[in-house]
This record gives structure tokens, sequence and C-alpha cells, in this order.
């Protein structure tokens, strides 16, 4: 038994716990209470947990000291005679593993004692369970990028988008009846592999209008539909459709090029002949306010607002005029607090109360507690007249207490009636089965064109549609939801040219054992350390810049996934051990902020967050992610199929260092540094991280002697007390001395 410090609601303590030898963890902190783990391969037809039945044959335990069992209060016990064993089925390089975890302590049902396991075995026995099909994808055998002249647009909004024929031939295109467009739906890639990835580029179709002589040429145009870095969806279960910010893009990227042929072009299609079952003369307008400045602990993926503090109150304007008769709106809140009591949002439309968002306290003291409390809330406000405005306000309990917004998403029914910019339009109410719903667009006139958007990439339909008069009647299936865009050619959007696209070839790469992704300043430097392992440790290494990556497999737009997408197309082509991919370096710093392009913001090759962003202990960062390539996996689950480094450079300076360290370790004079380990704890945590720093030096000099290893722990030296706290001049000096003699590896736990 040793001192461990755990997290507490109400702070911080220290608690004596059990420690085991092996495999032994604690993940129900703050109970301290040990599992065993144990990892094992199994057959590749067990693909998951529910294939398998894990059956313990044999269990022994014996009974806790006394001074053991005083350990354990009343409500420990409880905790651990809810205990259960599991087991989960994971891959790592294509070998299905098994992860089987065993509470370490158990109540005995005859006595109510506590127990400690001693050993225990266990066999596994099949379910029979079919197994789901395996995630089939098709990648290309090389990149639409490997040849022809391209350019790069972007985007700032969804909506229709217009270039017109003076602006692609001053993009240097000639042959530009021959244009089209490539991209994806612009969509943040998803975090898990089991969500089939759009690959390489993609054609989407675009509208040319040639005018009346039928040839393109001077004062005509292409129109396209485009999606930007906000996009909406209706979850399956919701009740609203909400919206998602891209996590790492302020823009969304095309691409164009006249060299490939028979492009794809929207075409006009009639109206279906059967009769309507349903009309419609209004929608579900959708709006957000979002505003993405803060990160609380400067970890994780989730931000938000500059904060209700001095200021408790904010007022937010929709662009909504046309309500309809008997209308609604909806509002869903997202919001965090930081106080030491319970504290409300009220949340007003038009001067009307709408509702409260209750948020729970949180300790202002426990550096290891929650930096703040979450909390959601959905309302619906009936809304038949005028304007909408919202006023939220934070109910500031304590002087002390302080608030932020994530997000507010918006849906109100509004009249289909055109204004003065493009109507992009859905309605919830229109679906059903065998429906066909007559949509009735008032204030239209001659020229407008209405799109089927719904399937992004199909070619998005020019639909017909009766004028009566100012109303435009389009009759449309509706067995599902339809997404539509109603405009004039007028009110299309404008794209900001990007520039010149070099051709590349990921796809067309092979499979190589090193992947090294760069930032472009450092190119040279990350070149120079591919040749120096190609020559010397006989490896197959290619070198991409981020950008490079992005454009092949998030459509340009920086994006995390792009990176692991990457390497799963190399993992998923390797039709043996030998072409698995082994290794990936990223070559550059990363950044808790992975948007800002601020020179003082060191993002310069994107990181993996957690989601949570509100406890510092289960936020993280980490580039495991890169390497869990397996088609279950994803987040932050699964086992590692590579191995991955960063060399966390920002300067050029600091990358030409990296490669001189690198050459000097590989070719230099092997002195005494080569096995040299030093293993660095600090006294915080109840001495928790010298603890397992010595533990981790121990083993190593147990199990591999040739190491010399040192220690330096902060309690062995003197601590001086000063104005801007503790101070440990003798661990500087010494951390300062060991550098100088450049040990093979560092280890700090802190």
């Amino acid at each position: 038994m040793e001192n461990f410090r755990v997290v507490e609601e109400n702070g911080d303590h220290f608690k004596p716990h059990l420690r085991f030898d092996g495999n032994v963890g604690y993940p129900l902190s703050p109970l301290m209470i040990p599992y065993y783990t144990e990892t094992i391969p199994v057959s590749d037809a067990i693909e998951s947990s529910e294939h398998v039945l894990v059956s313990f044959t044999k269990m022994d335990y014996e009974a806790l000291t006394s001074e053991e069992a005083k350990l354990f209060s009343q409500s420990d016990i409880d905790s651990i005679s809810n205990l259960k064993a599991k087991h989960s089925v994971y891959a790592a390089r294509k070998k299905r593993m098994l992860q089987v975890s065993i509470p370490a302590l158990r109540v005995n049902p005859s006595n109510g004692r506590v127990e400690k396991l001693l050993d225990f075995s266990f066999t596994l026995v099949p379910t029979g369970i079919i197994s789901r099909p395996k995630l089939s994808v098709r990648y290309a055998v090389k990149s639409v990028l490997a040849s022809g002249s391209w350019k790069q647009v972007r985007v700032d909004k969804s909506g229709v988008y217009k270039i017109s024929y003076t602006e692609l031939v001053s993009m240097g295109f000639a042959n530009v009846e021959n244009i089209s467009l490539w991209g994806h739906d612009g969509k943040q890639l998803s975090f898990w592999n089991s969500d089939e990835p759009i690959d390489d580029l993609q054609q989407i179709p675009i509208w040319m209008e040639k005018g009346s002589d039928g040839t393109f040429s001077q004062g005509d145009y292409i129109l396209f539909y485009a999606n930007g870095p906000v996009t909406w969806e209706l979850d399956e279960g919701d009740s609203i459709i909400t919206h998602k910010m891209h996590d790492y893009a302020l823009h969304t990227s095309y691409f164009l090029t006249t060299d490939i042929p028979s492009p794809l072009r929207i075409k006009t299609v009639g109206e279906t002949s059967l009769p309507h079952t349903r009309i419609s003369n209004s929608y579900d307008a959708l709006h957000y306010f979002e505003q993405n400045d803060t990160n609380l602990i400067k970890s994780g993926r989730q931000w938000f607002d500059d904060g209700f503090d001095v200021f408790t109150s904010k007022t937010y304007s929709l662009p909504f005029s046309q309500p309809v008769a008997g209308g609604k709106a909806y509002f869903r809140v997202n919001a965090a607090a930081r106080s030491s009591v319970s504290s409300t949002f009220t949340l007003r439309a038009n001067g009307t109360f709408v509702g409260n968002i209750p948020l729970s306290s949180v300790s202002l003291t426990a550096q290891y507690s929650y930096f703040a409390s979450l909390s959601s809330k959905t309302f619906e406000f009936p809304y038949s007249q005028g304007g909408l405005n919202l006023e939220l306000v934070y109910n500031k309990p304590t002087p002390s207490a302080k608030a932020w917004l994530d997000y507010i998403t918006v849906n109100a029914r509004q009249k289909l009636s055109m204004q003065s910019g493009q109507l992009q339009f859905r309605d919830m109410e229109s679906v059903g089965a065998g429906r066909i719903t007559r949509f009735d667009i008032s204030n239209a006139s001659a020229g407008l064109m209405v799109w089927d958007i719904s399937d992004f990439f199909n070619p998005q339909k020019n639909l017909s549609y009766t004028l009566q008069g100012s109303i435009a009647q389009v009759k449309i299936a509706t067995h599902e939801l339809k997404e539509m865009v109603a405009f004039n050619p007028s009110q299309a959007y404008g794209v900001s040219v990007v520039g010149d696209v070099n051709n590349q070839n990921i796809h067309g790469a092979g499979q190589p054992n090193m992947v090294i992704v760069t930032h472009p300043d450092y190119l040279s430097q990350a070149n120079e350390l591919a040749q120096i392992h190609i020559d010397n440790s006989g490896l197959s290494v290619v070198v991409y810049t981020n950008q490079q990556v992005y454009n092949e497999f998030s459509s340009g737009n920086a994006d995390v996934s792009a990176i692991r997408n990457m390497m799963r197309m190399f993992y998923k082509r390797a039709s043996s051990d030998k072409e698995l991919p082994r290794y990936l370096l990223l070559f550059g710093d990363g950044s808790y902020n992975n948007l800002s392009t601020a020179p003082s913001n060191t993002n310069k090759v994107l990181t993996y967050q957690s989601v949570n962003s509100t406890h510092i202990t289960g936020s993280f960062v980490s580039d495991d992610y890169f390497g869990l390539l397996d088609d279950d996996e994803g987040e932050a689950n699964g086992l590692l199929d590579i191995g991955i480094g960063r060399i966390p450079c920002n300067t050029v300076s600091d990358a030409n260092i990296a490669i001189a360290k690198i050459k000097q370790y590989m070719f230099g004079s092997h002195g005494s540094w080569h096995n040299q380990l030093c293993f660095i704890g600090d006294d915080g945590d109840g001495n928790m991280h010298m603890e397992d720093s010595n533990e981790l030096s121990v083993f190593v000099e147990n199990n591999y002697p040739r190491y010399n290893v040192q220690r330096i722990f902060f309690d062995a030296y003197p601590m001086q007390t000063t104005s801007q706290g503790a101070r440990y001049p003798d661990v500087t000096e010494a951390i300062n001395s060991r550098d100088n003699e450049h040990p093979a590896k560092w280890f700090a736990l802190d």
C-alpha cells in the first residue's frame, strides 16, 4: 500500500490504495479499485466482443489483511460488489486481439468481506453470431491530380456559386467549355473508420449557361452548389436540424480543370406526372450562433464564446421575418458555467420568457475537478408574427461565477417566399411514404432556378416548375427529406481563387514503410531525413506536405482525419505483412488551436484533440489517433497499427537542429550518452509521479541492464519558497547538467 492522489467532487485528497504487480490499472478513479488486464491474440473470425464469451474457470482469492480492509468504506464495498469482468476485441496490424479485464477485488457473497484476486484462468467460447460485412473502400489507383492543369478555389458559406467565362479565362484555362469541378461535399471527415470516407477528389456536376448562341463564350458562366464549412444534419431520433462547424477549416475548397473528358452537367428534368398529395408553402428555416473564441482549458476541441462575466446579457438577431400562422421556433442552447454553486441561463425570445438552462456547480479549488459544467436544452416557442430576436442572460450567483455559450441552433417555420437572396429550404412536415409535395414558392419571377441538392454528388436537378403569377409551383417526391435551393443567377455568390495546384499522386505511391507529413516550411529537412532512412535504415520513405495530403483526402481542406485516412489507405491496401506501413512521422509542432493561423500559434501539423474540453485529466491530445487504422476503430478507441512520432519544430532553425541531432545519434560516436536514461518525477499529486517514475526506472534496470539509469526526483532536493511559489534550483541545475551530456532518452512524469 502507498499514498495515491485521487479526485473527488469536493476536491483533492490523498487516499491509500492497494498496489498489485502486473498489468494493473485504475480505470475507476477516484475509487482506485484495480483491474487486471490481459491482451491475447485470437482468431480473425472473432471480430467483436459479441462473437465470443469469456468463461472464468478458476478464480482464487484471499481475504484482505485487517490493515488493508481499513482502506475501504461501506460505499467502496458497495461499488466493488457491482464490478464485473469485461472483454473487448480490437485489431492490431490486421490481427485480432482480445482484451480481458477483471477486477482485482471482490466482495465475498458469503461473508460480505473484500478479497483480493490471486490468480485466475479463463476459456473462450464462440457465440456463433454471424459477422457483419466488412467495410469495403475502393481506393483510386492514382489521383485525378496526377496530371492536367488544376486551379483551387474556395467558398466561405453554402450556396450556389457563379464563375464567369471571363474569370475562367483569367485563371489560365483555354478549353473552357470542358471545365469540370472536383472536390468533396464540404463536410468534416468522420473520426470513425466505420464511416466510409470519400476517396480522392470526386466530380461535382455544374450548370453551364451558354446563352442563345449555344456556345460557351463571353458573357456566359457556370453555376454550381457548394457546401461551406458549416453544414446541417438531421440526426436519427432528433427533433431539430443541427449545425456542425468544421473543426479545422474556415473555408471549403474545390478544384477546377479542363483536362478531363466528359464533364458532368446539371440537366433540366420535368416534374413528376403523379398528382401531388400535399401543398407546402412554408419551410424549416435554419440559423445558428457560434463564436469559437475560448478554449477553457487549452485542450480538447470544444470551444466557446468570450463569456458572460462583467456583462451577463447578450442579444442575437435572427434573419427571419416571414413567420407563418400558428408557427413555431425551436432553440437548442449549449452552454457552460464555472461557479461554486449551481446557476442558470435564461433565454428570452422577443422579450418573452422561453426557459432556463440549469448548470451544476464545480469546485473552484480542486485542480483535477471539472473546470466548468455543461448543459444543453431544447425549447419550443410559438412564433407567428414579426422578426425574431433572442436574449440570453446568465444569472450570475456569485462574483467569481462565469459562463460561456457554446452555440444556439434555431429552426423556425417561415413562408416559402423569395427575398433578396438565395432561398435554401427543406420541409420536415412534407416527408412521408409515397408523398408527392407541391412546393409553392411565392414572390417568384421568370428566370428562377430550383435545384434539388439532397444528394450532393448526384447531378442536382434543375427542376421544371409552373409559374402561376408570382408563385413557382414545384412538384417532387418527398418520401425522404429533400434539400432544395431556389435562386436567380444574379443572386449567385462568387468564389475566391486560391491558385495553381501542382500535380501530385499520393494514391499512386505504392506501399511505403514510412510516411513523413511535413509543414511546407520544413520540406527540405523532411526530404533530408527521408534520404537518411532510405540509405541507412532500409526503409522505403515518402514525404508529403500536409496540404498535399489534404488535397487528395479532404478536398484541400485542413482536416486531421485526412492524414489518418491516407495512412489507412496504405494499411488497407496491404496484401501481406511486408506491405503494411510501419511508421508515420509528423514534421512540425502542433497546437490545441487547430484553426488559428496567427504567427504565435504552433499549429504546423494538425493535432487530434479529445472531445472533452472541461476536465483537465479527461481532455487530451494524442498522435495515436493517426495509427488507429482498422475498420471498427476511431477517436481514441483501438490498438495502434503503426509507430507514430512528431518532430515539434516551429522554425526552420528548430528543424535543422532536429536533423543534426538525428544524424549525431545515427552516425556520431557512441559515447556514454548512448546508454544513459534519465527519469524525472515531481512531488505533486501525493508523490504519484515520483512513484510511477521510480517504478519505470526499476523495470528498466531489471530488464534492460545495458542502460545506465539516473533519477532526478524533486523530493531529493531542497525546496525554496518564493513569492512565485515553490522552486527547486538544484533540480534545474541537475536537469541542465544531464542535458549537456545528451542522454539517449528523457522520461518526465509531472
